[in-house]
């Protein structure tokens, strides 16, 4: 019985120590309660000791719990949901290099939730706590991007600000998604704010998204605000792919600006309900419907100068919507649709400002 007994201290001794040095995530993984809860409880951005199941920034088990060290350890829990809560006030990113040679990139630059070998069979949720007096703000501090979201993983960003990011080449490895790269990944914003963020081109290349880029992934924003971001081409959201349709819905797009005379501030296969876009500035359309069916409805659009509101074609639709184009300073004036097609595209109830987009006399 003794030596049952001492074989099996020794064991549970080991398990300890391996799980305290991060060196088994399975085992980890294993004892976490479902949510597992991070309560964020420094402003500094530091990176996390060592993926040992405990966020903690320094030192392995007692150092603050950091945005950075808390996103480490949930990104790799695919089991259940975690929740990373952030309580009101500003979080800089300032890591904006590695402090030695080989260490991986999401211990610096944008806040990284790299891709998975399995889809998440929970969400990791990335909440703050403040109100709209007192935000919780991640700020990128114009280093790197905002987020960065990779394969199968399942995120949900709530109550937040997101602001400063910056998209280019030589900082984040490519010039799309100014705050918000994601890729084959599933993906909600509720009560979100993307400001200021701004995909920057370098030489001859051209940026995109400056917002937000999406590749082939679940995209829904709701109750959110896309304002002030900045790219070559289609500064809100660029979402690419044929996979899945994104969805906005409850949402404000506003003062954004392509800096190139062509593309869209929302580009892709998506569809827009309840939404307002006005003051955008740049670019030849609002919104450009790229794929084979997608709708507008219930929103208003308005734009003066040289700008369509929507570009689509007969497989799309507007529905209830208040589409108005103004006249610029120089008197320009463009149209509320350019059509692919003569096809039918209002579906009835919407109010327009020109005969472009086909409306139906019986129904509109």
């Amino acid at each position: 019985m003794k030596k049952h007994l001492s074989i099996s201290l020794f064991m549970l001794i080991a398990l300890l120590m391996t799980g305290a040095l991060g060196f088994s995530a399975q085992r980890v993984q294993a004892q976490l309660p479902d949510p597992w809860i991070f309560r964020v409880n420094t402003f500094e951005d530091m990176r996390d000791f060592a993926h040992n199941g405990v966020c903690s920034a320094g030192e392995a088990v007692d150092g603050p719990c950091s945005l950075r060290a808390a996103l480490h350890e949930a990104s790799y829990h695919g089991v259940g949901n975690a929740i990373i809560e952030l309580p009101p006030g500003v979080y800089k990113l300032t890591l904006d290099k590695p402090s030695f040679d080989g260490e991986e990139e999401e211990h610096y630059g944008d806040l990284d939730i790299p891709g998975i070998d399995n889809p998440r069979t929970g969400t990791l949720i990335i909440k703050g706590t403040g109100d709209l007096d007192n935000p919780s703000i991640i700020d990128a501090n114009f280093i790197d991007r905002v987020f960065e979201i990779g394969k199968n993983q399942i995120v949900a960003l709530e109550n937040l600000v997101l602001r400063n990011g910056l998209a280019t080449e030589a900082v984040s490895g490519r010039e799309e998604g100014g705050g918000i790269f994601v890729e084959d990944a599933d993906l909600s914003l509720s009560h979100v704010r993307l400001t200021h963020n701004e995909a920057r081109s370098e030489g001859h290349n051209i940026s995109e998204g400056g917002a937000i880029y999406s590749f082939e992934a679940k995209l829904n924003i709701a109750h959110s605000e896309i304002a002030h971001n900045k790219a070559d081409i289609v500064t809100a959201l660029s979402h690419r792919g044929y996979t899945h349709q994104a969805l906005i819905y409850s949402t404000s797009i506003h003062h954004n600006v392509i800096n190139k005379d062509y593309s869209a501030h929302v580009s892709g296969k998506v569809m827009v309900t309840n939404s307002t876009m006005a003051y955008n500035q740049g670019g030849d359309a609002y919104i450009d419907i790229a794929a084979s069916f997608g709708w507008v409805q219930n929103s208003t659009l308005v734009a003066s100068g040289p700008m369509n509101l929507v570009t689509l074609d007969n497989r799309s639709h507007l529905y209830y919507n208040i589409m108005v184009n103004l006249p610029d300073a120089n008197g320009d004036i463009e149209l509320n649709c350019h059509t692919r097609s003569t096809g039918l595209i209002s579906k009835g109830g919407n109010i327009f400002t020109d005969d472009s987009c086909h409306p139906d006399a019986a129904l509109d």
